[in-house]
C-alpha cells in the first residue's frame, strides 16, 4: 500500500466519515497530480485553511514538509492548526484584504471555499498581489451543476418523483454550496482568474456523473455505522477501519465505470502569476 496515495491518505484521516474520506480522495488525486512535478518550495499561503487538515494532507501527497502561513476567519479553527504540524503560522484574516505585503508567497493553496467568498474576484487580485511573479496558485471550487452529478435524483424522476427529486437537489445545494445560487460555471471562474492578472496553465473537473454515483451509494444509512468507530480509541481499530474504508471505496470506484473528465461538479485550476 502506497502511503502517499491520496485514497489511503484520505481514508486514514477520515476512517470513520466515509463520504468526507471519498470526496477528498477525488480532489487530493486532481491536486497531486498536477503539482508532484512543481517541486513547490516555500513561503506557501494556505487560504481558507480552517484547522490545516486539508493542507496536512495535500502536503503530504505533494511530499511538502511545511506550510509557512495558513489564514481563516475562523478562530476555533486556527486554534487547532497547530496539532496537525505542518502550519508555522495561522492567521485569523479576510481573504479579500490579505495581511501580507506584495510579492510574499511563492505558492498558494486555495480549496474549495472561492464559492462562499462574496466579490470572489477581490480574493483573487488578492492572491495576484501577494504571490511571487513566476509562481503557482492551486485552486478549487464549487460548480454549480454540482447537484447534477448525483444519482439518487434521477431515480426519482423515474419513479415520477419530481418533487423529491428537487428537494433531494435544494438539500444538496444547501448543504454544499450555502444557498449560493450565483455560482460561475467553469469559463466563469477561468475568466475570473484571467482578469485578476493570472495566465491558466490547466483546469479540469473533478466530482463527475460517475462519482457521484459513489458518493450516492455512500450516503446510504448503512455507511453511517462508521462514525461509531471514532468513540473508540485504539489505534489498531483506525487502522483496519481505514484499510476497510479503502477497498470498499476502490471497488465501488472501479464499478462505477469510465470517468467523464469533461463535466463534473468541482473545479480545479493552476494558474500562474
Amino acid at each position: 500500500m502506497n502511503r502517499n496515495d491520496p485514497l489511503t491518505i484520505s481514508c486514514e484521516r477520515y476512517y470513520w466519515k466515509p463520504l468526507a474520506a471519498f470526496f477528498t480522495s477525488l480532489e487530493l488525486r486532481v491536486w497531486e497530480r498536477n503539482g508532484r512535478e512543481e517541486n513547490l518550495s516555500g513561503p506557501i499561503l494556505d487560504l481558507s485553511c480552517s484547522d490545516g487538515i486539508w493542507g496536512a494532507m495535500v502536503s503530504k501527497a505533494l511530499g511538502i514538509k511545511q506550510i509557512e502561513v495558513g489564514l481563516d476567519l475562523d478562530r476555533k479553527s486556527l486554534e487547532r492548526i497547530g496539532l496537525e504540524g505542518v502550519h508555522r503560522l495561522g492567521i485569523e484574516g479576510d481573504a479579500r484584504t490579505l495581511p501580507f505585503r506584495d510579492n510574499m508567497f511563492s505558492t498558494v493553496f486555495f480549496s474549495k471555499a472561492l464559492q462562499e467568498i462574496p466579490e470572489p474576484h477581490r480574493v483573487l487580485s488578492e492572491l495576484y498581489r501577494v504571490l511571487m511573479p513566476g509562481e503557482k496558485l492551486f485552486l478549487s471550487c464549487a460548480l454549480i451543476s454540482y447537484y447534477q452529478q448525483l444519482l439518487i435524483p434521477d431515480w426519482y424522476r423515474k419513479l415520477g418523483l419530481e418533487g423529491m427529486a428537487v428537494r433531494y437537489e435544494k438539500n444538496k445545494v444547501e448543504g454544499w454550496l450555502h444557498h449560493r445560487t450565483d455560482i460561475p460555471d467553469a469559463e466563469g471562474w477561468l475568466k475570473m482568474v484571467r482578469d485578476a492578472g493570472f495566465t491558466v496553465e490547466h483546469s479540469e473537473t473533478f466530482f463527475d456523473q460517475s462519482e457521484g454515483k459513489i458518493w450516492d451509494v455512500i450516503s446510504l444509512k448503512g455507511f453511517r455505522v462508521f462514525g461509531l468507530l471514532r468513540l473508540i480509541p485504539c489505534h489498531t481499530v483506525a487502522r483496519i477501519s481505514a484499510k476497510i474504508l479503502e477497498r470498499t471505496l476502490r471497488w465501488l470506484n472501479h464499478r462505477s465505470g469510465q470517468k467523464d473528465n469533461r463535466e463534473g461538479g468541482y473545479f480545479f485550476i493552476k494558474a500562474v502569476k
